[in-house]
């Protein structure tokens, strides 16, 4: 786990003592520890390198087996980091190799490792060399080098280790030679002179070494031996390099032969600082929280540099990766003075291929003034005097379009005072110790704002909307905002409004987004002009999927290939940022690529290749929607099609929870890609799907974009004179549109459904229809229509032997029953239709019945029962992740804890009923539960929220024209007012929901009307009119049976004739 080094880790380290600073050794409690065989010593010397850093497992991969690891590498070097922790547990430095973000971690406490020791006090050494405090600085020094042994982890044979292994050498040098040049202002030189001999001899081609040992022998009064060193030196360099010295060190030989006084005290003056960036762009905009990440990679002020800092900035083209990093470059002149470079090394380059690490190096060299005739051949030639000529420098190195790690490794400075910044369209996962950074796009207000300033004008101000439009269409693309900012600004004529129209197109989309030499479309084609054949075919394929994302299911479909090859295609195309992964499991396009991907499909793939790859992939989701829905039990399978085989892989669902996460995830792509199926001839995926979805559909998804899905269907059944799946569709239709409270929409649906189920002899859909016209004119005030269908479907269901809608049917019956306020008769069917569900396992099904019931209980003042039911029903619903059924108990169970006065479980039952249904876009349950709340907020004294949820209701309600639901309200918002002191709209209110109630045969309501009318007119003085509203009302409430009318028996009666009577 990522996380700071633990106090425990930390205090095991101080009795550990790591050596790097020569050949590898460990001293734990005053012993040496042996690591173990040399793959051991090659894995713990890579953790060492890299202390209290994650060091990646392919990295440790690397190390010890170099570049033939056998197939079980991974786990060999899990068994190794397990070795190597029990080696160091044994000193009680328990948890000191800490398991990190895919790889480990070794924290080294102070004082535990020599190359930390080693960089703070050459820290310390150069602080008092800045102070002139000279001794103190040259005793720090020395103190630092005595910590070596010989060469960094002499003895240890690993190429992967060399990089970090030559940076440490590389540092040590560096640390002698100031160390040297210090010692010869105090006049060291006869010592020196002695210890110099070796090193030079060592390292015959470091000019500066060689300079500095013929000093010494100069100063010791042997001039002779410092001529000769340098004729000894020139050899060397033209024998192997095939160069002069360079002007210093032909400087020093030079006052050696004059006799220059200066020679006794040589300079200390820097190097003439080199410049070569890029210029800064004025408009640049954003990346703030990008720029911190790559300066909080350099070390803090006072802290000591212990390795060069390299930053990877990878990311897709026109992302902006080079315009940061120039940025950042300028930013970090000051900190790194001597030096700042720039190399494009044209990895992505219309006319030139990528530059070979060679023909970099000879570039960077002539940066630093190197002259062409000293600047030797081959690589590792030319990369040692690159970091030579680094030595002591701080510069800041810009590698701009690398290809590959492989190509900027040579690139790589040797000394810590150097600072890196790479940038490349390949994630370079295989460059040790860098800080990757990946640039996503610019967010909306970054976008506005780059867009704004490259036009330069007050276009973008005065159309700031439109201006939000065209990054959007832009994808937030950096190269893409600026190019069609600047053909906005060369056109005087255009408004931002036209260069929307224009981008809207998505065929001429790519087209818009160019000017001149620079263009999207261009970007993108020299990225994929550098991929395989399978990952080309594969990045063309994938353009033909019409939904926003995808698996590697989908992807192998597409493709006819392995999942194995669909996997490491799909992840070598994120490598290189043609494909996004926003989640490990799944990969999108950006919308510009997607475009690119399109319109190379069209072009390189045929036709027929082009149908058959879609033709996969919809059998594919349509295969795996059966399997999955076969694995979420949905009850009602018997009326889902049977699905034919996918010939590509499918993955396999465990248990329910896998088969709804795989539905929750595809659902949009699976709505897209069977509208999609619908347009192009597809129809009996579309009808595949369709008729397969419906119940989970009806269960957890929005029924706006079901209307969506079986629009579809119904047009491509029409099309195609498929009568059987046109009836199909109709009737789901009619279910939705029922779901989203448009009852008069319902039924046409439902009627042209039944007419056909009837002229195909579908007796099965015709029984269904039925059953769901029952609900459909309930909710239309309709309650002796629905109970005459639900008598033919039940009739028919008993008929055909279909059970479950036998136990849907039973359970309308007893909804009609309740909404006419005919209590027994409804529990009496609610317990038939819970006693058939439970036989025959309907678990779908039994969460619906409980819920009803308990809402009857909770009308009739059983609430104990009540709240046992609801709760019942609110557990299944969940487990069953039915956000309908959840939403109908959660507002049942929110109207009963109302009625018992525990109103705050009341509003939080509620509010999460209203989430849902707004989730699902399912009007009744919305309905609902926005009265019940009104009526909790009305009993509290919250009357303006209590309104505003009534309003909504009853505006919701009449816009469905669902009548019991208006005539519920009508009465709550009566009673409401009454509270505000208004009878008058109290009166009115009722009145209208009395009228109601009489029309539809909601007795309840009825009742409840009076009861209303009676305490309206009773505040109006209307004496007379009260006390005939308060007979009716107690006698309905007594002839239902339900606790209001002892509500009623409880007031006090109103004045007899003789007292004031108002008129009415």
């Amino acid at each position: 786990m990522w996380g700071g080094k633990s106090e425990r880790s930390r205090i095991g380290a101080k009795s550990m003592n790591f050596k790097i600073l020569g050949p590898l050794e460990i001293w734990g409690a005053d012993k040496r520890l042996h690591p173990g065989t040399a793959r051991h010593q090659k894995v713990l010397s890579a953790l060492l390198l890299a202390a209290d850093q994650v060091v990646p497992v392919s990295r440790l991969i690397n190390a010890a087996w170099d570049e033939d690891p056998p197939a079980t590498a991974t786990k060999q070097a899990r068994n190794v980091v397990s070795d190597l922790r029990r080696v160091l547990n044994g000193t009680g430095a328990a948890d000191l190799v800490t398991a990190g973000q895919g790889g480990y971690r070794l924290s080294v406490g102070p004082g535990a490792l020599d190359a930390f020791v080693f960089d703070d006090q050459v820290t310390r050494a150069r602080k008092h060399a800045v102070d002139q405090r000279i001794d103190a600085a040259v005793g720090e020094f020395r103190a630092a080098l005595a910590l070596w042994r010989g060469p960094t982890l002499a003895g240890l044979d690993s190429p992967a280790l060399a990089p970090q292994r030559i940076a440490l050498d590389e540092k040590r040098l560096a640390v002698l030679e100031e160390c040297t040049h210090l010692e010869l202002t105090l006049g060291r030189h006869h010592a020196l002179s002695a210890e110099l001999v070796s090193w030079v001899a060592e390292f015959p081609l470091r000019e500066r070494l060689v300079g500095l040992y013929m000093r010494a022998l100069y100063q010791s009064g042997r001039q002779a031996e410092a001529l000769r060193a340098f004729q000894e030196a020139r050899r060397v360099l033209i024998e192997q390099l095939g160069i002069e010295p360079g002007k210093e060190l032909q400087h020093v030989h030079q006052q050696i032969l004059t006799g220059d006084a200066e020679i006794v005290s040589p300079s200390n003056s820097p190097a003439e600082a080199r410049h070569f960036l890029p210029r800064d762009i004025a408009d640049f905009t954003g990346r703030t929280a990008e720029l911190e990440r790559l300066f909080s990679a350099l070390p803090a002020d006072g802290e000591p540099a212990r390795a060069v800092v390299i930053s990877a900035i990878d990311g897709m083209a026109g992302i902006g990766k080079t315009t940061l990093a120039v940025h950042a470059a300028h930013h970090l002149a000051d900190r790194y003075p001597d030096a700042q470079l720039f190399v494009d090394l044209h990895a992505h380059s219309a006319e030139q291929d990528p530059v070979s690490a060679s023909t970099a190096l000879d570039t960077l060299l002539r940066a630093l003034g190197v002259p062409g005739e000293r600047i030797p051949e081959g690589v590792e030639k030319r990369a040692g005097l690159w970091r030579a000529q680094l030595a002591g420098r701080r510069a800041v190195v810009v590698l701009d379009n690398a290809a590959g790690a492989a190509q900027v490794r040579p690139l790589l400075p040797g000394t810590p005072e150097c600072a890196v910044l790479i940038t490349s369209r390949r994630r370079l996962v295989d460059l040790e110790a860098a800080h990757p950074l990946s640039l996503d796009v610019l967010p909306s207000d970054d976008a506005t704002a780059l867009f704004t300033r490259v036009i330069g004008d007050t276009r973008a101000l005065a159309d700031s909307q439109d201006v939000q439009e065209v990054v959007r269409l832009c994808g937030y693309l950096p190269l893409a905002i600026r190019v069609a900012a600047a053909r906005l600004r060369t056109r005087p004529a255009w408004g931002v409004a036209h260069l929307i129209e224009r981008l809207r197109h998505e065929q001429r989309r790519l087209g818009e987004l160019a000017a001149g030499d620079r263009g999207v479309a261009a970007a993108f084609a020299l990225s994929y002009r550098y991929l395989t054949g399978d990952q080309q075919r594969l990045f063309r394929l994938l353009g033909l999927h019409p939904g926003a994302d995808f698996d590697t299911h989908t992807a192998a479909a597409l493709a006819d290939v392995t999942l194995e090859q669909a996997d490491r295609l799909m992840e070598q195309l994120v490598d290189v940022h043609l494909l996004q992964q926003p989640t490990a499991d799944r990969y999108r396009f950006h919308q510009l690529l997607r475009l690119h991907a399109v319109h190379l499909a069209d072009i390189e793939e045929g036709e027929a290749e082009r149908r058959a790859a879609l033709t996969r992939a919809f059998d594919h989701y349509r295969h795996t929607t059966g399997l999955a829905m076969n694995a979420a039990v949905c009850y009602n399978q018997p009326y889902s099609p049977s699905m034919p085989a996918s010939t590509t892989p499918a993955p396999h669902f465990a248990d329910f929870d896998q088969a709804v996460a795989w539905l929750e995830t595809e659902w949009p792509n699976l709505v897209t890609a069977a509208t999609y199926a619908a347009e192009h001839g597809w129809p009996l995926h579309v009808a595949d799907l369709a008729n397969r979805l419906w119940c989970y559909i009806e269960h957890r998804c929005s029924y706006d974009e079901a209307v969506v899905l079986y629009t579809s269907a119904l047009q491509s059944a029409r099309d195609n004179g498929d009568r059987e799946h046109e009836s199909q569709a109709l009737h789901y239709l009619g279910l939705f549109h029922r779901r989203r409270g448009r009852g008069d929409q319902a039924l046409a649906h439902y009627g042209q459904a039944l007419t056909l189920a009837r002229d195909t002899g579908n007796r099965i859909l015709q029984a269904r229809i039925l059953g769901n016209l029952g609900p459909a004119l309930r909710y239309l005030g309709r309650a002796d229509d629905a109970l005459v269908h639900y008598g033919q479907a039940l009739t028919l269901a008993r008929d055909i032997g279909d059970l479950a809608l036998q136990c849907g049917v039973l359970k309308g019956l007893g909804s009609v029953y309740r909404q006419q306020g005919r209590y027994d008769q409804a529990v009496t069917y609610y317990k038939q239709s819970l006693a058939l569900t439970r036989d025959v396992g309907n678990h779908r099904h039994e969460p619906v019945v409980l819920c009803e019931l308990g809402g009857v209980y909770g009308r009739i003042g059983r609430f104990d029962e009540a709240l046992v039911h609801l709760h019942e029903a609110l557990d299944m619903a969940r487990a069953s992740a039915s956000r309908l059924l959840e939403g109908s108990a959660l507002c049942e169970l929110g109207g009963v804890y109302g009625r018992t006065g525990r109103h705050d479980e009341a509003l939080s039952h509620l509010h999460e009923a209203l989430d849902l249904a707004r989730a699902t876009a399912n009007s009744l349950l919305e309905g609902s539960a926005l009265c019940e709340i009104g009526d909790v907020c009305g009993r509290t004294g919250r009357y303006d929220e209590a309104l505003s949820h009534l309003g909504q209701a009853v505006d919701l309600a009449c816009g469905t024209a669902n009548r019991p639901l208006e005539n519920e309200v009508l009465n709550r918002l009566g009673e409401t007012v009454r509270r505000t002191g208004d009878p008058n709209r109290a009166r009115a209110h009722h009145q209208e929901a009395l009228a109601i109630a009489g029309e539809i045969g909601d007795r309840y309501e009825q009742a409840r009307a009076h009861d209303g009318l009676a305490h309206a007119h009773h505040d109006l003085g209307h004496h007379r009119q009260a006390r005939e509203h308060r007979r009716q009302a107690l006698a309905g409430y007594t002839d239902l049976g339900v606790p209001d009318a002892g509500k009623i028996r409880a007031l006090p009666e109103t004045p007899r004739p003789g007292a004031s009577q108002g008129v009415p």
